[in-house]
């Protein structure tokens, strides 16, 4: 996962992600819940999956809020926030239903950080291809 040596700039990441966590890390092995945030290959809840991001409407949604994410400037967790209730509102869609299946489709775990703080970890690019794949998973 993290290679020698450790840069400055990883070392700011793996703090950012271990602060994100908070509580969640009881014991050190916990901070192995977080692979999804440093690397591309992690388990993914297929029930939870399929209960919330296949659920009926919710791809078009994530691929609709997709557009939103695209666009958000600057990409911080009040932002992503704002956007996801404004979108939430004119779609007639509650904020949960989209809120779970993001957490989802980024981090393939129903449970976690907060899901804007697992957005900003990842970042906008890889955000948007993790939601794109799970859309395209049947």
């Amino acid at each position: 996962m993290l290679s020698e040596p450790v840069d400055d700039a990883t070392k700011e990441f793996v703090a950012r992600v271990i602060a994100a966590l908070g509580d969640r890390l009881k014991v050190f092995c916990d901070i192995l819940s977080a692979r999804c945030f440093f690397s591309d290959e992690y388990p993914v809840d297929a029930k939870n999956f399929e209960k919330r991001v296949r659920k009926e409407g919710i791809p078009e949604h994530l691929a609709a809020f997709s557009n939103v994410i695209a666009t958000i400037d600057p990409f911080t967790v009040p932002a992503l926030e704002t956007a996801l209730q404004s979108y939430c509102e004119s779609a007639g869609l509650q904020s949960g239903d989209l809120i779970h299946a993001l957490r989802l489709a980024t981090t393939g775990q129903p449970v976690g950080p907060g899901v804007y703080d697992c957005l900003v970890l990842l970042g906008r690019e890889k955000s948007l291809v993790r939601i794109a794949n799970a859309i395209a998973v049947k």
